[in-house]
């Protein structure tokens, strides 16, 4: 609370599409019941994302950061942890050499309630580890407290030693029925594996990012029938068949067919400009445009990109401790970048 000035204006908008708040405050002491409402839950952490400065001067300047909210209650055996995410538009104050809160305007986008495993630990199966978003997710797994094993389906050794990992290789991903195995008894799937346009033949293309979908997921519901599926998807996804662009008529039929494969819960992840994090050799000149003016297309247009590591963060996180409601969810650009926020730490 220290960190409010005395007469601070603090503004609660708990559904962010609402113009009208649900709670306004006018002074410091005001904000004592709100910090007291969280001795409610057992722990309470806040990650903060993407934080932006609009305007700075002597003493003051205003700003907008992304928040995720974690708050966790035990009942029992039973942990359920509470994901808010947030957005704060902030005034600064500068006072006796000291930056304060002089008005904070909080925006709910959207809330959710997940189950945290307080004992029993997920078995995951991850395919693409080779490929950037692959590679992020099978890391961030391996010491994920919720993974009890990492179970490496791919075409090459990942290069890493691990005593959760578990590796099997398959070259040919047009049938996997050798993988009944190794695929059973798997509690989740973060399906990773695709080429980029223009990579590869069109025909390929498809294979790649239909064909093989559908078989590994025909072989995974046989042996493990009660997994969840995460299936790295992209923008613009068309389920119907009649965009113009192949690939996202590809990766719209592989949308379909995985909902239709008896899965209980799925989960689709759409990302539009996968940022790449470290250098690397990009596929063509509009991956090498997009990475150089990165910076800049982040401020305009922070809805249209992600981090690679943030995304696999997101689509492991959602694997392994999302509550269980049964059907599929799709998370686009924005969901997409909330929760990766989350695992980020910022």
């Amino acid at each position: 609370m220290s960190l409010f000035t005395a007469d601070t204006h603090f503004v609660v908008y708990m559904n962010a599409k609402d113009s009208t708040p649900s709670q306004e405050l006018h002074s410091r002491e005001d904000l004592a019941p709100v910090f007291a409402d969280l001795n409610k839950y057992d722990a309470t952490t806040h990650f903060v994302g993407q934080s932006t400065i609009f305007t700075l001067t002597g003493d003051q300047a205003t700003g907008e950061a992304y928040c995720l909210a974690h708050h966790v209650t035990v009942d029992g055996e039973k942990r359920r942890l509470l994901l808010a995410s947030l957005r704060y538009l902030d005034t600064f104050v500068k006072m006796d050499g000291a930056w304060l809160f002089g008005e904070r305007r909080l925006y709910v986008d959207w809330i959710t309630v997940m189950s945290v495993p307080t004992g029993g630990q997920k078995r995951i199966v991850i395919v693409g580890t080779t490929g950037m978003v692959g590679g992020y997710a099978l890391r961030y797994a391996l010491h994920h407290p919720a993974v009890a094993s990492a179970t490496v389906i791919g075409r090459r050794k990942v290069g890493i030693s691990h005593q959760k990992l578990k590796e099997f290789l398959r070259r040919d991903f047009a049938d996997c029925s050798a993988l009944a195995e190794p695929l059973s008894r798997q509690d989740a799937a973060v399906f990773c594996l695709g080429a980029y346009t223009g990579s590869v033949p069109d025909a390929e293309l498809r294979k790649i990012t239909v064909d093989y979908t559908i078989e590994f997921a025909r072989v995974l519901h046989e042996s493990s029938p009660g997994a969840v599926f995460s299936f790295l998807s992209g923008s613009g996804a068309n389920q119907t068949g009649r965009s113009r662009m192949a690939f996202a008529r590809y990766k719209g039929e592989a949308e379909k067919a995985l909902l239709g494969a008896g899965f209980p819960h799925i989960y689709l992840f759409r990302p539009a400009y996968i940022y790449p994090v470290k250098p690397r050799l990009e596929p063509n000149f509009s991956y090498r445009l997009l990475r150089a003016i990165y910076p800049a297309f982040r401020m305009l247009f922070p809805n249209q990109v992600i981090r690679a590591d943030d995304l696999a963060r997101a689509m492991v996180d959602v694997a392994v401790l999302r509550e269980r409601e049964r059907g599929s969810v799709v998370f686009e650009n924005r969901d997409i970048r909330a929760i990766g926020a989350a695992s980020s730490h910022g």
